[in-house]
């Protein structure tokens, strides 16, 4: 009796490394791959069938996606803008390049906070091609500063976080 509960609890184990993972978003049933055992009560002897995995359906993906994952770029990852003047705003540019095969859209472009304001076509961009967008920092304090800028593309599942920073220091009042 112990070795059928084994032999049980090994099997469910199997099937679920073995179940088929969806294909196209779409589940497809999963095969057996094996046969619950049998033993009779003369003969404690378990048998198996292993079904061969290359006999199992294999997931795929068209070109069309596989081009599609990771086709935005957008540069450079952290915009040093250096030195600003407090209460002087100041833009930084960033390149958008598509590298799918299929036009992309800047759907928003947002600032993390209310210090940052962004300037942003929502022109396809061609596959193969590049565009570029601001982010401008309006410092209300003096200091190190590190902003968060969120692209989200019609492609990208997640939005794409890009980074401004720079020092920040007092305005003269000499002027």
């Amino acid at each position: 009796m112990v070795n059928l509960l084994r032999i049980i609890f090994l099997l469910s184990f199997l099937s679920f490394f073995v179940s088929t993972p969806s294909v196209n978003g779409q589940n497809t049933p999963s095969k057996k791959v094996a046969k619950k055992s049998t033993t009779s009560k003369k003969k404690k002897k378990s048998t198996k069938e292993i079904v061969p995995a290359a006999s199992l359906p294999q997931p795929t993906t068209s070109s069309k996606e596989v081009s599609n994952i990771n086709s935005v770029k957008v540069e450079p990852f952290n915009n040093n803008m250096g030195t600003l003047t407090q209460g002087v705003p100041k833009s930084a540019t960033f390149t958008v390049t598509n590298n799918a095969n299929v036009p992309i859209v800047l759907k928003e472009v947002k600032g993390g906070c209310g210090c940052t304001t962004t300037d942003y076509s929502k022109e396809p961009i061609p596959p193969g091609k590049t565009a570029t967008f601001k982010a401008t920092y309006d410092a209300a304090s003096e200091g190190d500063f590190s902003k968060s800028v969120k692209v989200t593309t019609n492609l990208e599942s997640e939005p794409i976080l890009v980074i401004i920073s720079g020092k920040v220091v007092a305005k003269n009042k000499n002027n």
